[in-house]
């Protein structure tokens, strides 16, 4: 009987956390449709079925990207429908100007969906379909043109309200939490990396995988940024701290790959004296990041922000020692990978902590603060490089 207990919590308690809200959003889908078909049968709209179709097609399972893609669903079928009666009006009994006209406004939309990502694509590609469906029917009836677009853009809008007031007040899932969750994941993920790159290198056929496995999850999390945008007005002030802090991961990235080309041109024989050298700090430098992967793992950005700064300052003074006590002991070549070691470390380490503090600046952004920009420099250099960089504030 215990037995049997125990099982059923533990069921019920994996259905609360996995499958619940999978329920929740086919019931409310299912519910939105039928309310859509519903209204289009108690307004005698021409075609309750693209009510249904744009009530399935336009639901998510956050509310902001339903009113996202709402919002640019409806940009793009107002605006075929507007091009599809100019165009009717401007050839009304030219059939290969029409069709030119069209062919030159569907290439246009190809265009923009090509060049934009995410809903804004999604507008450029109704705008197109939508000219066609609406322009060619009015093109064989001139007459009913106005009111076979009127019809459509109805029967579209109709299903867009009903989705997404179905969203916001039938249990509303909130994009902000997932947003978080996904720049918490790639954070974690990027540091990742950064261990297997001081643990000797990662090779090119493995480097290909993380960058792709990077690229999407950027996507993801710049679409998350998006939907945002139409939640609330907290997602719309954050909207420019996640694209600041895509812009940092971009470049810390790029530091990332240089540190690892040149780690694995150290496994060299002639440059087996810089990697003997150098294991020691770098050993020391993975096992902090060690500590700061943890610590973001629980939570504690601003002590894994602390952590890194201490470890930015620490690996400064260490580089600077050991490149002046080996600066007589290496040749040329040796003391340009040295020197190129250094550079890129103490690069990677400054935009790592930008990446680090812009991350802290969306979850945290009243404990962020703009600090004096970081110098670095390599001995017997006397050009200062400025990197300008923000530091953590601790909540009162």
């Amino acid at each position: 009987m215990i037995t049997l207990n125990l099982a059923s919590r533990q069921y019920w308690q994996s259905f609360y956390q996995h499958d619940l809200q999978t329920w929740i959003f086919w019931a409310k889908t299912a519910a939105a449709a039928l309310i859509g078909l519903w209204l289009a049968y108690r307004f005698q709209l021409d075609s309750p079925s693209t009510v249904v179709i744009t009530v399935f097609i336009v639901m998510q399972s956050r509310n902001g990207m339903v009113l996202a893609k709402s919002f640019y669903r409806a940009i793009g079928t107002i605006a075929g429908s507007m091009v599809a009666l100019l165009l009717v009006a401007t050839f009304p009994d030219e059939r290969l100007g029409f069709l030119a006209g069209l062919a030159l406004w569907v290439g246009f939309c190809t265009a923009g969906a090509r060049y934009f990502r995410n809903f804004q694509a999604y507008a450029f590609v109704l705008a197109g379909y939508t000219a066609a469906l609406v322009g060619l029917p009015a093109a064989l009836d001139p007459e009913h043109a106005f009111y076979i677009g009127v019809a459509r853009l109805s029967d579209v809008m109709l299903g867009i309200i009903v989705a997404s007031v179905m969203s916001a007040i039938v249990f509303p899932q909130p994009l902000e939490d997932l947003l978080q969750q996904t720049a918490q994941a790639r954070l974690l993920h990027f540091l990742r990396n950064t261990l297997r790159v001081l643990q000797g290198g990662v090779p090119r056929a493995d480097w290909i995988a993380l960058h792709l496995e990077a690229i999407q999850e950027i996507l993801q999390l710049d679409s998350y940024r998006s939907g945002a945008l139409f939640e609330s007005g907290r997602g719309r002030r954050k909207n420019m701290r996640v694209r600041q802090m895509i812009a940092d991961m971009m470049f810390a990235s790029g530091s990332l790959h240089l540190l690892n080309s040149h780690i694995r041109r150290l496994q060299r024989d002639t440059l087996a004296p810089v990697r003997l050298k150098t294991e020691n700090l770098i050993d020391s430098v993975r096992l902090d990041f060690q500590e700061i992967q943890q610590q973001i793992r629980n939570g504690g950005i601003i002590a894994a922000e602390n952590h890194l700064q201490r470890l930015q300052n620490r690996t400064g003074q260490q580089l600077d020692e050991l490149r002046v006590s080996l600066l007589d002991d290496l040749n040329a070549d040796q003391r340009l990978a040295l020197d190129s070691l250094i550079m890129l470390l103490t690069r990677f380490l400054a935009e790592l902590r930008r990446y680090m503090v812009s991350y802290g600046q969306l979850i945290y952004p009243e404990a962020i603060m703009a600090a004096p920009p970081y110098r670095w420099r390599l001995p017997g250099y006397k050009r200062n490089i400025g990197t300008p960089l923000l530091t953590v504030r601790l909540p009162k």
